[in-house]
């Protein structure tokens, strides 16, 4: 068999399996069994919510199967099939263990790793010296903030991607499928859809350059890309200015989630730490708490601050954040000169309209809608 057919196959295989085992819809309860439980706790009815999730559109045992059978030729770039083939195959595990806390939390870590100490107290940090507010701007209906993403989509020319609406709380991007997918039942305040079209876009562009390459892994993304590119989101909300403090904080108490996840500390207790020691809201206190213990323990949020630090000292040591928009890649490839191995790599075409000139005039047909009061004193 030609070697092109051979990797055309593959990428055919790891797309269709990232698509079946849509890892972060199928760890998220159904929002019916959020809500009750989230009630059922905050009256002290409940320490630890169990949540029902939606049925699974494929046999994980399978799945698993097809991939362990599947042979992936020794080259460089050989090497990034086999290990995003291994982590395709551990969630796929975490799937097929919802609820299992030994499995999912074992696999969570084979795929995201932990929080250092040093991250952690990074994050004890942030939320030490950063106070809680509970002002809230003018909301924003969910048309509206899809209107946002439709404007970003098109101004940087990703005609082949494209918005829908999402039965579940939390935005998203489908990479496999070229979709952003919008909460539809879900306002946001006034500069919010901005700030996650900055965030999440950033995640549209490295797939949309990945496609773009001769092997469309790196569209889909390379094995270990994940804390490099929620930490290059969050680098590029701060170079535009759209970061907020309250973001910060919910970055910085995930972090401490994990921690408590990974160390086997309850709901109950986790819950209490941040809502009695941080002041943050039952609300939120409870929102960040069942991600980190979701279906056993999804525990994988510290990626977002971990990425951030480890982005933002590979800008500040001169390196090029063109290389980092090659495609759906971890920094570690790029810095360890694992990506000059692997030849035909074309340089990236999407860049959010050049990081340098930040991102204003990418949404300059909504920008003036969405500005906030302060914003205009």
């Amino acid at each position: 068999m030609p070697d092109d057919d051979r990797w055309e196959q593959l990428d055919h295989l790891i797309k269709e399996s990232s698509s079946l085992i849509d890892i972060f819809s199928n760890v998220s309860p159904t929002q019916e069994s959020l809500e009750a439980q989230k009630q059922q706790f905050l009256d002290g009815e409940i320490d630890e919510p169990s949540f029902t999730y939606d049925s699974l559109d494929f046999d994980p045992d399978e799945l698993q199967e097809r991939l362990e059978e599947t042979a992936v030729p020794d080259s460089a770039v050989g090497t990034l099939y086999q290990k995003t083939i291994k982590e395709l195959k551990d969630k796929a595990d975490i799937l097929k263990h919802r609820g299992d806390d030994d499995v999912v939390r074992d696999r969570v870590q084979e795929i995201y790793g932990k929080p250092d100490d040093d991250l952690v107290t990074y994050a004890k940090e942030i939320l030490a010296t950063t106070t809680p507010t509970d002002t809230k701007e003018t909301e924003i209906e969910p048309d509206e903030a899809r209107t946002v993403f439709d404007v970003a989509l098109d101004k940087m020319g990703m005609d082949d991607w494209e918005t829908t609406y999402t039965d579940k709380a939390t935005l998203s991007v489908k990479t496999a499928d070229k979709q952003v997918k919008v909460p539809a039942d879900r306002e946001y305040e006034q500069t919010e859809p901005i700030r996650l079209a900055i965030h999440e876009l950033l995640h549209a562009a490295r797939s949309a350059n990945g496609y773009q390459q001769d092997h469309d892994i790196f569209g889909i993304g390379v094995a270990g890309y994940q804390d490099t590119d929620e930490g290059l989101a969050i680098f590029l909300e701060e170079q535009t200015g759209f970061e907020d403090e309250q973001t910060l904080r919910k970055y910085a108490a995930r972090v401490l989630v994990t921690n408590n996840v990974m160390e086997g500390k309850s709901f109950r207790e986790t819950f209490e730490m941040l809502h009695d020691e941080y002041d943050i809201d039952e609300d939120n206190a409870f929102q960040y708490t069942a991600r980190g213990y979701r279906a056993g323990g999804f525990a994988k949020d510290h990626i977002y601050l971990q990425g951030y630090r480890k982005v933002k000292e590979y800008v500040e040591a001169g390196g090029s954040l063109d290389d980092l928009y090659t495609g759906k890649i971890p920094l570690e490839s790029v810095e360890s000169g694992q990506l000059d191995e692997i030849e035909g790599l074309e340089d990236p075409t999407y860049d959010h309209q050049a990081l340098d000139k930040g991102l204003e005039p990418l949404f300059e047909d909504t920008q003036d809608e969405y500005q906030t009061e302060t914003e205009e004193e």
